[in-house]
């Protein structure tokens, strides 16, 4: 299984449990190990940690999702993904 395939399946199945299943970092923690016994694909990091990761990233987007749903105006989205720092973000000087 490659990377990009097992990222799929992992998002797969955790988009598959229901919402309060999957709704905090400790869920997406619990379940990163759980998937980390199924899949396997080559990476040079931690397994757990790259599937925790994925997961945890999946969560900002349906927190940003939901926040425009709220606010219910076209530009809501882009707004709030806008507002969001990018992680590990590093400043450019020019």
């Amino acid at each position: 299984m490659t990377k990009d395939e097992a990222q799929f399946e992992a998002l797969k199945q955790w988009r598959a449990l229901p919402p309060q299943s999957r709704s905090t970092v400790l869920d997406a923690q619990a379940f990163g190990e759980t998937l980390a016994r199924q899949l396997t694909f080559p990476t040079l990091g931690n397994v757990k940690a790259m599937l925790v990761a994925w997961l945890v990233r999946d969560l900002d987007h349906l927190e940003v999702a939901m926040l425009a749903a709220k606010q219910n105006s076209k530009g809501a989205a882009a707004a709030a993904l806008a507002s969001r720092p990018l992680p590990n973000a590093t400043k450019v000087r020019v």
